[in-house]
């Protein structure tokens, strides 16, 4: 009997190590892999929303630990969200009375705008009713920039019908004012040809830089030097046009991806492809130095060979790190689940297979203390778990023992041997009792009793994971 007790302690922490795992530790794996999808960093989480290849869920990827890209560390997020519709949709981060919200249009499928509320859990979303000038007409393949003011820019984009219709070539610039929900046109005389699949970024300065994509009223691929640059400080001449200086010649292409680096005025792009597709094209790295408008074309240590890039996928920078997520093969077209890292640290490029979350002192203690009190809870449900069945033990011998009328009874050990005449007989008595006589009430005490440190222990497990 005491070995099954000595086996279910062990199996009790087992199973609450166990759940400790599952809860805190255990990364959720996304149903489908994204194409076209949007993302955005909020904190120190990388959100995830829409794409061609749908997904309902609204899940996220957690920078705040370490992790390998083949196991990267997603998560659901919690709430009840069905975003399914929001394919290709474009999606931006906006601050509204110290709360996040994200900001999403949809493709050609139609011209509603959904709400996020990230400021509490479960996140909850709403559509939103725009007021002033009609929204555009329904478009995919486009990046949008939202600024310091909550004001969203969306130019260019497909606006053909899902199925049939020819596109719509539109180059007027469209804003929506994400306080007042209103939507504003600008279309200047000097606007130029409208483009999808290219990348929109801000710079500090306000001005946000166009690169690459595919004109849609041609359908000729956009020369990769040609850099559009659209003024939101100059509402009567905003566009300019600035052509890139390179020292090799570069291939143009569309759907690729362009972060902001951490320095504030290099853009990187990666990926994409050209049209017609040339699969000898090499579309690696680039970095446009916007403050002279040069390209450099830098080596990066580990890169993936011109076969094995991606389009359509999503890249978003933190802190030395640039992350790239899903998207499509261009040699071969299929999906990709894993992520790609690249390592910026100290100006050089560098991928790697693993990511290493920078974690800061308060937050490293606040883990060492969560680790402690979790040790401590576990050791005293175990420990007042076992006192109670011991107590339980005892008194229901005693109650068994007065119930036949048998009293414990005192006895020594056998004298010594004769051979030792020297010895005295100083043995202490031994008290003896009737033998342990468990029943099940003693098994389903102890179940039930651990069955409640299990719950304890789950909700504690789900309040750490959600800090």
């Amino acid at each position: 009997m005491q070995f099954l007790n000595q086996s279910h302690k062990i199996v009790t922490l087992c199973l609450a190590l166990k759940i400790w795992h599952l809860h805190v530790f255990a990364y959720y794996t996304p149903s489908q892999s994204l194409i076209s999808h949007s993302a955005f960093l909020l904190g120190e989480k990388i959100y995830f929303f829409g794409g061609q290849v749908l997904n309902g869920s609204l899940f996220y990827l957690d920078l705040t630990v370490d992790w390998n890209n083949k196991d990267p560390a997603f998560a659901k997020a919690d709430g009840l969200m069905d975003l399914s519709t929001l394919r290709n949709a474009t999606t931006n981060l906006v601050v509204k009375d110290n709360k996040p919200f994200t900001t999403d249009t949809t493709d050609t499928i139609n011209s509603e705008m959904f709400q996020v509320d990230l400021s509490n859990t479960p996140y909850t979303y709403s559509k939103i009713k725009p007021h002033g000038q009609l929204p555009p007409v329904p478009r995919s393949y486009i990046s949008s920039v939202v600024d310091s003011l909550g004001k969203i820019y969306l130019w260019g984009g497909d606006s053909a019908d899902t199925y049939s219709n020819p596109s719509t070539h539109d180059n007027t610039m469209y804003i929506f004012d994400t306080n007042s929900s209103t939507w504003s046109y600008n279309k200047p005389s000097n606007a130029p040809d409208a483009r999808d699949g290219y990348t929109a970024t801000l710079l500090p300065n306000g001005k946000i830089v166009y690169i690459g994509g595919i004109y849609t009223n041609h359908g000729g691929d956009a020369n990769i030097n040609e850099i559009l640059i659209y003024d939101t400080y100059n509402t009567r001449s905003p566009w300019s046009l600035m052509t890139a200086r390179n020292h090799t010649e570069l291939a143009n292409r569309y759907g690729h991806s362009a972060v902001l680096a951490p320095n504030g005025y290099s853009i990187i792009i990666y990926g994409g492809d050209t049209s017609p597709s040339v699969l000898t094209s090499d579309l690696g790295l680039l970095v446009l130095d916007t403050r002279d408008y040069s390209w450099d074309q830098p080596y990066s240590q580990n890169a993936p060979d011109k076969y094995s890039t991606r389009r359509y996928h999503t890249a978003t920078v933190h802190q030395n790190y640039m992350i790239v997520a899903f998207g499509v093969l261009r040699y071969s077209g299929s999906s990709l689940y894993p992520v790609q890292i690249l390592d910026l640290s100290d100006g050089n490029y560098k991928w790697t297979e693993n990511f290493v979350a920078s974690s800061s002192p308060s937050s490293k203690k606040k883990i060492i203390i969560i680790g402690i009190i979790v040790s401590i809870i576990i050791v005293m449900v175990l420990g007042v778990s076992e006192f109670l069945i011991k107590k339980r033990r005892r008194k229901k011998v005693l109650v068994m023992a007065n119930q036949r009328n048998v009293l414990p009874t005192l006895s020594y050990p056998a004298p010594p041997s004769s051979n030792n005449n020297n010895t005295t007989n100083n043995q202490t008595p031994v008290f003896n009792v009737p033998p342990d006589q468990s029943n099940l009430s003693e098994v389903i005490f102890s179940i039930s009793a651990n069955f409640v440190f299990w719950i304890i222990f789950y909700l504690v497990c789900k309040h750490i994971k959600s800090l």
